[in-house]
């Protein structure tokens, strides 16, 4: 009898024990793993504004605006000559690709002096980009209206476009001086029939200065 009750006394504890372990052990499993990718998360976060961040002095998304002197010159060497003074506002829609609105004041010289108003839209690519300076190239088109015909013979209005390549030099962050050479055309494409349509086909350049943001 006691070795009996010794024996169910043991099977007895045997089943309590290993009930207790089976029942620990699913515990355990049922509980979450520790994330592994929380460190390759955290880094990744860490990483991507940098991996995000473009390495061109002008990058998508920069705003700027312009002020400068243009001077060009009839090419044939005749004494007519158009001087611009330009304030513009301009985007970088694409790394290194922006374009620009400029509002103008003209002095239009040929036989009289005449002044005026107009507006351009320019378009400009940065083809490269080393320490401070940047090459680039622009195209415009555009309209004016001067208080004298110009040339003389024309009309009051006009239509303009131009075009050369420019080279940029940052004097500190957000602070450029840039200076270009441009060919420049300017008539009214016969609003008032081809007798009152004089071509000033010029060269010249321009110097400015860029602020960005």
């Amino acid at each position: 009898m006691k070795h009996n009750a010794l024996y169910a006394a043991l099977v007895i504890a045997f089943v309590v024990a290993v009930s207790a372990t089976t029942t620990t052990s699913r515990a355990q499993t049922s509980q979450p793993a520790p994330a592994a990718t929380t460190p390759t998360a955290t880094a990744t976060e860490s990483e991507s504004p940098e991996s995000s961040k473009s390495e061109s002095p002008f990058p998508k998304g920069t705003e700027y605006y312009r002020l400068q002197g243009a001077y060009q010159n009839q090419r044939q060497g005749e004494n007519q000559y158009l001087a611009t003074g330009t304030f513009a506002w301009g985007h970088y829609f694409l790394d290194n690709a922006g374009f620009e609105v400029q509002l103008n004041g003209y002095n239009a010289h040929d036989d009289e002096d005449g002044y005026g108003i107009g507006i351009n839209v320019l378009a400009k690519y940065h083809f490269i980009n080393w320490r401070r300076l940047s090459l680039y190239g622009d195209v415009l088109g555009g309209m004016f209206w001067t208080s004298a015909d110009f040339p003389t013979g024309g009309t009051e209005f006009n239509f303009t476009y131009a075009g050369g390549p420019g080279l940029s030099y940052k004097i500190r962050d957000g602070l450029y001086i840039d200076g270009g050479i441009r060919f420049q055309h300017v008539s009214n494409f016969f609003i008032e029939g081809r007798d009152r349509n004089p071509i000033f086909n010029s060269f010249g350049g321009y110097v400015g200065l860029m602020w960005t943001r």
